[in-house]
């Protein structure tokens, strides 16, 4: 009896909203950050800080086509 997982093209993408920092005490500061006209400290990772061009996506990958593949000799 042979032991093998495969796992292919896994991925975990997250939509992201306006304000979509995780915690509604989070969200709240970002709002009124933002509204007295202050840097975003919730910024997407490579994006600049320039309020007149929106980013070009709302979606963060955290994982994008992972294979895994362990057998009975690996374990």
């Amino acid at each position: 009896m042979s032991k093998v997982i495969k796992v292919e093209n896994l991925s975990k993408a997250y939509q992201l909203g306006q304000f979509s920092t995780g915690t509604l005490s989070a969200d709240i500061h970002r709002w009124w950050l933002l509204s007295r006209g202050k840097e975003d400290p919730y910024i997407r990772i490579g994006e600049t800080n320039d309020r007149s061009v929106k980013g070009v996506s709302d979606i963060v990958w955290s994982l994008r086509d992972i294979i895994l593949k362990l057998s009975k000799e690996m374990l």
